[in-house]
């Protein structure tokens, strides 16, 4: 008999979960979660931008105006968000190569994303972060892009720093 080491069914239902394995803990999702996750997003969305005056202000009001850093937790929650959102495969670019090259660590594979997307050169002035957690909880911020160099020893010379809402 075996005693778990932490009750995941106290902070997940039934659509994600952990199992206990040798090598740490392994994500089971259920076939819904794509669905429920994509499904989330365009309120959350429309929300978020239209309680941001500067992005009302510049008419930044489509998902298409903004690089997307998504949680990639898997080809079909990306996939998913990508056809709810009406992105291109280019609006998600850094989360599906961190999907390819790594999979899915649960929700702090955002800053994998973000990281990518530092990497990646040029990009939209804003980009939208996604993050989901346990119990499908969904997390949603913008971040501004800065192309200037930086004072100091900061590396990379581009960052994200998240906008300011009232």
């Amino acid at each position: 008999m075996s005693t778990p080491l932490v009750s995941w069914q106290a902070f997940c239902d039934y659509d994600c979960s952990a199992d206990t394995v040798a090598a740490g803990w392994k994500v089971v999702l259920t076939p819904r979660v794509p669905k429920i996750s994509s499904a989330a997003v365009p309120s959350m969305f429309t929300d978020l931008v239209t309680s941001i005056p500067d992005l009302m202000e510049a008419d930044k009001v489509s998902a298409a105006d903004f690089d997307w850093a998504l949680h990639p937790g898997g080809s079909t929650v990306i996939s998913g968000v990508e056809r709810a959102m009406g992105l291109t495969p280019e609006h998600l670019r850094a989360s599906y190569e961190v999907y390819m090259n790594h999979g899915n660590s649960s929700s702090a594979t955002i800053f994998s994303v973000l990281s990518q997307l530092l990497k990646g050169g040029d990009g939209t002035e804003h980009v939208v972060g996604v993050a989901f957690g346990p119990g499908i909880a969904v997390e949603m911020v913008v971040f501004k892009r800065y192309q200037a160099s930086r004072s100091g020893t900061e590396s990379p010379d581009q960052y994200l720093e998240a906008e300011d809402v009232d």
